[in-house]
C-alpha cells in the first residue's frame, strides 16, 4: 500500500474543501483507495491529506495530472504543497 501525504496553506478552508468534495471523481478515476483529511489544531487553513493507492504509479499519475493542478490551483492553495509518498511497512 503506498500513502501520499499533502501538508499545504489555503486562503480558506470552507472554499478549499468544497472543491476538494468535487474533486472525488477524480480521486477514483486515479484509484485512490481512501483518503483522509487533517487541519492543523491551531491554523484552520493548514491541511494535510492523505491518500492511500495500491501501487506507486497510480499515485505517481494522480500526483502528475495537469487536471490535479489545475484543481488545486483552483481551491484556494497557498504555494506548493509539501508532498511525500510512503510505503507501508508495518500497522499494529
Amino acid at each position: 500500500m503506498i500513502t501520499v501525504f499533502l501538508r499545504f496553506k489555503v486562503k480558506d478552508y470552507a472554499e478549499w474543501k468544497r472543491a476538494y468534495d468535487l474533486g472525488a471523481e477524480l480521486r477514483e478515476r486515479y484509484h485512490v483507495r481512501s483518503s483522509s483529511v487533517y487541519r492543523n489544531a491551531k491554523d484552520a487553513n493548514e491541511v494535510t491529506a492523505l491518500q492511500e493507492f495500491d501501487d506507486l504509479e497510480s499515485a505517481l499519475a494522480l500526483s502528475n495530472s495537469d487536471e490535479l493542478r489545475s484543481r488545486m490551483a483552483e481551491s484556494g492553495i497557498v504555494g506548493p504543497p509539501d508532498v511525500w509518498f510512503t510505503e507501508q511497512i508495518e500497522r499494529r
